[in-house]
């Protein structure tokens, strides 16, 4: 599934960002390529989107296939001001033809408050 995010950099870059959630495979068909066919598949589905990101379970899926860390601070932004992230939050991100070259993966990163997860 992929859900339109809306994540801010250190810089005030505001990126409109395709944030994939949901890829799971049941135990027992792991390891026989089906996450990696999903997520080559949701790549042409991000092509409008100025970022790619995920909050991943398992980063090294992920990372085989062009998706990178995000370094820098993670916080959230809530109705009463920003507040860091937990500090065990994951995020990876995938670049895509409208991602500014210049993004630094050091650089602070937010996104907005919804209800459950953050990121």
């Amino acid at each position: 599934m992929v859900v339109d995010r809306t994540l801010v950099t250190g810089a005030d870059a505001v990126l409109r960002t395709g944030y994939v959630e949901l890829v799971a495979t049941h135990p027992a068909h792991q390891q026989q390529g089906y996450a990696t066919a999903i997520l080559r598949a949701l790549v042409p589905l991000l092509a409008d989107y100025d970022l790619g990101a995920l909050s991943p379970s398992d980063p090294a899926v992920y990372s085989r296939l062009g998706w990178e860390h995000w370094r820098g601070p993670l916080s959230v932004r809530t109705p009463t001001g920003v507040e860091p992230s937990d500090s065990d939050e994951q995020v990876m991100i995938l670049r895509l033809p409208h991602t500014p070259i210049a993004l630094e993966l050091t650089a602070p990163l937010s996104v907005e408050w919804r209800p459950g997860d953050a990121w």
